[in-house]
């Protein structure tokens, strides 16, 4: 053989070595990590119920195993935290065990990290109401039919304590932001059983509610928890959701906004998303989430759409509603989000509504809409349910007895500063090629929301809008 040919098979052979170690490294470092998932548990039929959650909690102390978000102090404090309710296991019941197990997987810190149990409104006894937080209280929006006469209270006294002084004790059993915290208390809030077993609440199956009523009178109720109001498994409840006068658990159930001519935002119930022109020159796009709606249009061939339109109108003003998106496949946006500031008129701006169920890929198409607003794009709204540096993707584990089912992460998001180099071995992957530095992702344009105006059909949001569509610089 010539001796080019030689060096011609020994650089190639080179390159294959160097690729195959390139790809091998990058699965140990970047791919594996992310993909990590703890083997079966391996136990024995448990004897009794102190033995089985046990046998959970030693499972579950393995999580900081794959769940990364967890630092080396956090996993230590979890570690002592699971010791002591394994230390507890046969003197506690089962919504005592749920919340412990809450509050120990909250230690981390971080919002993608959590049980999707209790903090979802998925599991223990719920009351026959639905609560929201406004900026001028809590309040109750929804009830179960025999409790309609409630539609429209404020809830001065939960439990003989303000429903703002629970909040701070509710703080730990949530993880992420303050904000996040504050809008998941109300799946406390709402069970007899949650507050009970972390003696919040002397009755596991009822609460006392000193309430304000619509008319401005003040009510003494003892209401009873209806098992059968709480969450499905497939259907969490979203605080967000729970503003729109269609999504009602079932039949029996009756809406303040009853017979309110809806805002924009709170049309279209069933949908996940739809757009609109409000007026002539703006478009208003609403993506409750990054996801396909079932049995409708798919997100992706929607969003096709929407740019679409946009694209021929070129609008002087672009909304983009994300107040209810809790997250999903952001990719699926993707080219939406790069595309749409493109299609605005000359002068145009563009508008991010945003709230504190903005959350996951619902933060990341706020994000990414910023940056490639280049300048034109305002965010507008109240602070979001997540941070712009945080944890996601991974899986979900499932404790073998009681079968709560644990979110956990394993690859890191940054969409303030972007993921560099540095960050190779912990960042998404994929952010390396969609990802964006958008910088602050603090509210430019704050809007209060008062329960006035959500029961009288406005939006301070857009009201905020159209105060400043001439904005832009």
């Amino acid at each position: 053989m010539p001796v080019f040919m030689k060096r011609l098979v020994a650089g190639l052979l080179g390159l294959v070595v160097l690729a195959t170690a390139l790809g091998a490294a990058t699965w140990v470092f970047v791919l594996a990590p992310a993909n990590a998932t703890l083997p079966p548990p391996d136990f024995a039929a448990p004897r009794d119920a102190a033995e089985a959650r046990v046998q959970d909690l030693t499972y579950l102390r393995r999580l900081p195993e794959i769940d990364r978000s967890f630092s080396p102090e956090e996993t230590a404090t979890f570690h002592t935290e699971i010791d002591r309710l394994i230390g507890v296991a046969n003197s506690i019941d089962g919504a005592r065990f749920e919340m412990g197990v809450a509050r120990a997987i909250a230690l981390a810190g971080n919002g993608h990290t959590y049980l999707r149990a209790a903090p979802m409104g998925l599991s223990l006894n719920s009351l026959p109401l639905r609560f929201l937080w406004f900026d001028d209280g809590l309040f109750i929006v929804a009830a179960k039919v025999e409790h309609a006469d409630l539609l429209g209270a404020r809830i001065l006294r939960l439990a003989g304590r303000a429903p703002e002084d629970l909040v701070p004790e509710l703080r730990p059993y949530v993880g992420g932001r303050e904000t996040r915290a504050r809008l998941f208390s109300i799946n406390f809030m709402t069970s007899p059983q949650a507050l009970n077993a972390i003696g919040l609440a002397p009755d596991p199956s009822a609460l006392d509610l000193t309430l304000e009523l619509a008319d401005g009178s003040i009510a003494e109720r003892n209401v009873a928890a209806d098992t059968a109001s709480a969450a499905s498994d497939d259907a969490p409840r979203s605080p967000a959701l729970d503003l729109l006068p269609e999504r009602l658990p079932a039949e029996d159930w009756r809406h303040v906004l009853a017979g309110v001519k809806p805002p924009l935002y709170l049309q279209q119930s069933g949908s996940l998303y739809f757009h609109a022109f409000p007026t002539p020159d703006t478009f208003y796009v609403a993506v409750r989430r990054t996801r396909d709606d079932e049995g409708k249009q798919k997100l992706g061939d929607f969003l096709d759409d929407a740019l679409a339109q946009a694209r021929a109108k070129r609008p002087q003003t672009i909304i983009v509603d994300l107040r209810a998106n809790t997250g999903g496949s952001y990719e699926t946006a993707s080219t939406f989000t790069r595309e749409l500031p493109k299609a605005l008129a000359e002068g145009g701006r563009l508008f991010i509504l945003v709230g504190p169920d903005t959350f996951s890929a619902g933060l990341v198409l706020a994000a990414r809409l910023k940056y490639f607003g280049d300048g034109r794009a305002m965010l507008v709204g109240t602070e979001m349910g997540d941070d712009a540096q945080f944890w996601a993707e991974g899986g979900r584990l499932t404790l073998p007895n009681s079968k709560l089912m644990v979110r956990y992460s394993t690859a890191y998001h940054d969409w303030s500063k972007g993921c560099g180099l540095a960050d190779i071995s912990r960042c998404h992957f994929i952010n390396y090629f969609q990802g964006v530095a958008a910088g602050d992702l603090s509210i430019e344009l704050p809007v209060s929301s008062t329960f006035s105006a959500y029961l009288s059909g406005g939006d301070p949001a857009m009201d905020a809008v159209a105060r400043n569509k001439g904005s832009a610089q």
